[in-house]
Parts: C-alpha cells; sequence; structure tokens
C-alpha cells in the first residue's frame, strides 16, 4: 500500500552538510548565520529589514507589542483578525494585551472578508491582521484603504505564505510588518523558527533588542547593556543554516507545489471544491491544499477513509469564536461561512517531492469513497 504523508520536508546533503557545519564551529544559538539568513530574505523579497525570530507567534507577538506600545491608553486595545485561521494568530493579540476582534471571512479565499471590516471596527481597534491563508494572498487594497480611513496598523500574518503575491508584490510589503513561518509544513523550513519583515528603521532596531532579553548586541563580549525589558525569541544559527540552503531551493518548491495543486484541481471528484485562486493572487504558493466537502459527517468519513489507504488528510484552520480559549472575545457577531468551512475543510498531502502519480491516486481515492 502507498503511504502519502500530508507533508513531507524536503531536507537535502546541501542542509545537513550546513546544519553540521555550525555544529562543528560550536556557534549554536543566534549568531552569523541568522544575521546571513536575514541578509539573503531581505534581498529576496526586497525588504529594508527582516528579523528572525523563534516563530510566527513570537513575531506576531512583538509586533503587536510595538503597537501597543504606541498607544498606552486605558481602554483595551481592540485588533481585527479573521476568523478562520490558526489560533496562534489571536492568541498574540491576547498576549500582548490587547483584544482580538473576530470577522468572516470570504467563501472562496477563505481570507478575511474587507466588506465585513467596517462592521468590527470600533474606536478601541488599533489593527488589522489580515492572514495570507495556504499560500492565497488576502485581498489588501480595501483592507489598506480601510485602514488608513480608521487610522490603523496592519500586521500581515504571512505565516504560509512566503513568497506568495498580491498583484505582483510579496505579501509582507503591504503593512507596516510581515510575519513569517519556517515550520516544516511551510515552503521553506527551519524546523521552528520565524520572521518579521518591516520597513520601519525604529522598529526594526526595537525588534532586534526585544528578541534577545533587550541586549543591544548579542555577539559582543564587552556591551552587557539592556535598554528594554525584552524576551528571548531568538533563532539559532543550527536553525538559520538550514533556512539558508532551503531559500536556495523556494523558487524550485513553488512550481512544484503549483504543478501538483493544477493537476488537483483538474482531477478531483467535481462535487469536491478546492480553494479559490483569486484573480489578484499572482503567485499562490500552496503551503496546504485545502478543499471543502458538503458536510462535516462526509469530510470525518473521507479522513478515515483515506487513511486506510494510506494517505494522509487533516482538518485545516479553526473557528476562533467557537475555541473554548478564545469564546469571552465573542461578541454578537455570526459567522456563517467560518463555521462552514471549519466544519468541512480538510488539507489534502501536497509537497514538493509528492509525484503526479502520488496525486492521480489520491483523486481516485477520494473518487471510489465518494462512490461507496
Amino acid at each position: 500500500m502507498k503511504h502519502i504523508p500530508l507533508v513531507d520536508p524536503q531536507i537535502g546533503e546541501e542542509e545537513i552538510k550546513a546544519v553540521t557545519e555550525v555544529l562543528r564551529n560550536k556557534w549554536l544559538c543566534q549568531g552569523p548565520k541568522v544575521a546571513e539568513f536575514e541578509q539573503k530574505l531581505a534581498e529576496q523579497l526586497d525588504m529594508e529589514h527582516m528579523i528572525c525570530v523563534s516563530s510566527c507567534t513570537a513575531a506576531l507577538h512583538l509586533s503587536l507589542m510595538w503597537i501597543q506600545q504606541q498607544h498606552k491608553a486605558k481602554q483595551l486595545n481592540e485588533v481585527i483578525v479573521p476568523d478562520f485561521t490558526f489560533p496562534a494568530t489571536a492568541n498574540a493579540v491576547y498576549h500582548a494585551g490587547m483584544q482580538p476582534v473576530f470577522v468572516d471571512v470570504d467563501p472562496y479565499t477563505f481570507t478575511i472578508d474587507p466588506e465585513k471590516l467596517n462592521e468590527a471596527i470600533t474606536e478601541d481597534a488599533r489593527a488589522i491582521i489580515p492572514v495570507h491563508l495556504f499560500g492565497q494572498p488576502a485581498d489588501m487594497h480595501p483592507i489598506l484603504e480601510i485602514a488608513e480611513d480608521k487610522k490603523l496598523q496592519v500586521i500581515e500574518d504571512c505565516a504560509g505564505a512566503l513568497f506568495t503575491e498580491y498583484e505582483h508584490e510579496y505579501v509582507g510589503r503591504f503593512g507596516l510588518a510581515g510575519c513569517f513561518s519556517f515550520t516544516p509544513t511551510k515552503l521553506i523550513t527551519t524546523g521552528e523558527g520565524g520572521a518579521i519583515a518591516t520597513h520601519d528603521n525604529k522598529l526594526a532596531e526595537w525588534l532586534k533588542l526585544m528578541r534577545s532579553h533587550g541586549r543591544k548586541d548579542v555577539t559582543s563580549i564587552h556591551d552587557l547593556s539592556f535598554p528594554e525589558l525584552g524576551l528571548n525569541y531568538r533563532m539559532t544559527d543550527m536553525q538559520a543554516a538550514l533556512g539558508i540552503e532551503q531559500l536556495k531551493h523556494a523558487n524550485e518548491f513553488i512550481k512544484k507545489r503549483n504543478t501538483l495543486a493544477f493537476t488537483y484541481d483538474k482531477f478531483l471528484p467535481i462535487c469536491i471544491t478546492p480553494q479559490k485562486h483569486a484573480p489578484y493572487t499572482t503567485q499562490h504558493t500552496y503551503t496546504t491544499y485545502a478543499v471543502f466537502f458538503q458536510s462535516y459527517k462526509t469530510r470525518r468519513h473521507i479522513i478515515d477513509e483515506l487513511q486506510k489507504r494510506g494517505i494522509q488528510a487533516h482538518y485545516t484552520s479553526v473557528a476562533l469564536h467557537l475555541e473554548p480559549s478564545l469564546r469571552q472575545f465573542v461578541r454578537n457577531e455570526q459567522f456563517p461561512v467560518t463555521e462552514g468551512l471549519a466544519q468541512t475543510t480538510i488539507a489534502l498531502p501536497i509537497y514538493p517531492n509528492m509525484t503526479y502519480q502520488d496525486v492521480l491516486y489520491v483523486c481516485h481515492s477520494l473518487t471510489e469513497i465518494l462512490k461507496n
């Protein structure tokens, strides 16, 4: 029987050699490899600054802490987030001392619905976090117009959208900061790890302090000053060495994922609907190939039956307003689209070394399951 995992990170001899060299050099925490990885990311994304941190959650948390610091007010500042996403987006808001406000999403792109943003914004709102979900960008122009009109900052959650393009511009470049993830499900991986993209010089310098206990220079043996009450959100040189090698293959990975996605689109049973490729999406990176079914009961049955055939499928994002830890933030809003997607959407296998025959096997298996 075939074995087709949900993800299969592409780790070659170059990556193993790069990490081994770091181990031999014995500079294991943040050091010159992190600086090199930041420089290469900044060059390829055409960003002024890339600051590597321990995760995308850390990146979101630090970016929001900066906004909170700029708006020292008595009321609890609010941040608008899409209801259909991974809980880390809302968790970062809470841990930055702010309150998440949920907004329903578009039923085809799965990203935040700009038409519903205005309804959610109050005088206590300080920021919007559009999530570029599964490699698909949110519709940024209307979001930016609303943010400018309401004087709100935009923090882009680009966890699964490295090199995703919105109208020929990389996501992460539109707001105050763009936050990226390098976990094994993403386009490139460092194991755990993340990064913050920004053009704001003051924010960049502050982030460098905050990720390392508030210390000015982690590489200096003479400068031991801590001008900020910082955190430990550093990336290690081992992770960065892996990331540097992975980055060399990013374009190859994108092309392969798109080819696999187009194959899925062609051979999926007609009763299964994939995430829509929006007209403003000039490069989808398909970090997840997400599809939705007619019912929750159908989804559970399909996941179990795929497993019997050696195919791993998984649930995707959740409805934040239904999570026990986040229900306290729900007001009187309704989220019909998110509730439908959260109950009927799954991720199918997609990764660079997956074959054309593997995709056909998944599609054929789905056809057989749905017939029975």
